[in-house]
């Protein structure tokens, strides 16, 4: 009677997560099914509504990652650990993440693409050429998913579209990540990034500091 229970149970808890499993995937394939992008050469078209979400979404992946960085940065970097004590390095890192999410940043960005799911903004990325850190290259910069959006193959959409739109046929194509940001390396290497030196140290500049530069192999170039 009791290897009877054991089994039903089992067979139960299989059939659940099979279940679970067809949902969550139909589930995810929706969303994905639903999902636009639209490009901006300039911000003037958007209502402040938009202007305020896409703050927001900015916000929501890079504020807090901005701010641990820094402070990695202030740590490790004896010029600037002199300059500033850290009290005043926390007042200048507190407002320079503001001004990084303030509207008068986000209306002044160019050549944004805006990912919405059912008109309601949830991504973005920027394209721009790039001849200081590397030469002769568009980058993909402020890759960006809002947490709510995560894990349901969205990303992968959105750098093939990325790819396809900030492509130059006599560019490269490059972007940036964080060292320890695993989960994105392991995105941009499925889709033909390699990690690739830059034309100088970037570890003093606190924009780069921490950062791999990760360049566009297409398939058939690959080292």
């Amino acid at each position: 009677m009791k290897n009877k229970f054991t089994i039903f149970c089992l067979g139960f808890l299989v059939f659940a997560f099979v279940c679970f499993s067809v949902f969550f995937f139909f589930s995810d394939l929706y969303v994905r099914k639903n999902i636009e992008f639209a490009n901006y050469e300039t911000m003037d078209s958007l209502s402040q509504d938009e202007l305020l979400k896409l703050a927001a979404v900015h916000d929501d992946c890079f504020k807090e990652e901005r701010a641990k960085k820094l402070r990695k940065f202030f740590l490790k970097n004896k010029e600037v650990g002199a300059r500033f004590d850290k009290r005043d390095f926390e007042e200048r890192l507190t407002s320079y993440l503001e001004e990084g999410n303030k509207l008068d940043y986000i209306r002044s960005m160019e050549n944004v693409t805006i990912a919405r799911y059912k008109g309601s903004i949830f991504g973005l990325y920027l394209c721009s050429p790039e001849d200081r850190i590397i030469q002769n290259t568009n980058m993909i910069w402020n890759f960006c998913i809002t947490s709510s959006m995560r894990g349901k193959g969205i990303s992968h959409l959105m750098i093939e579209h990325a790819i396809t739109r900030c492509s130059q046929p006599t560019q490269n194509l490059a972007l940036m990540v964080y060292k320890d940001s695993l989960v994105a390396q392991k995105l941009y290497k499925k889709h033909g990034f390699v990690q690739t030196e830059p034309l100088y140290s970037l570890e003093d500049e606190f924009e780069y500091y921490d950062k791999f530069l990760m360049k566009h192999m297409p398939k058939g170039q690959e080292p």
